[in-house]
């Protein structure tokens, strides 16, 4: 069986074990679309709730969840870079395909 790795947590999973994510969420003018889609793991999924993948990040480190992962400096700098071109591209997906702008801080 394929294994995927949550692009929030970066723990490894399978097809059974991951959940399909809304990059931008639906309440915020999130599409369902393949480009705005992505495998993560449960717990993040549900902890994330309406928050882009850098106010996720940004949540977490401000609750102290990057000591519980045990993350040292230069694995934060990588994973927030990947959070932040994955964001980018679904923003840019659906400004340009579906003609909605998300503001940062945007809520519903």
């Amino acid at each position: 069986m394929s294994r995927y790795r949550c692009p929030y947590c970066w723990k490894t999973g399978d097809r059974r074990t991951l959940t399909m994510d809304h990059i931008i969420p639906r309440s915020r003018n999130g599409c369902d679309c393949p480009e705005n889609m992505v495998e993560a793991c449960r717990q993040c999924n549900q902890r994330k709730k309406d928050k882009t993948p850098l106010e996720f990040f940004a949540w977490l480190g401000d609750i102290g969840h990057f000591d519980y992962w045990g993350y040292h400096h230069a694995t934060r700098r990588k994973l927030l870079e990947d959070l932040l071109k994955l964001e980018f591209d679904a923003r840019r997906h659906l400004r340009e395909a579906h003609g909605v702008q998300v503001s940062f801080g945007e809520r519903g």
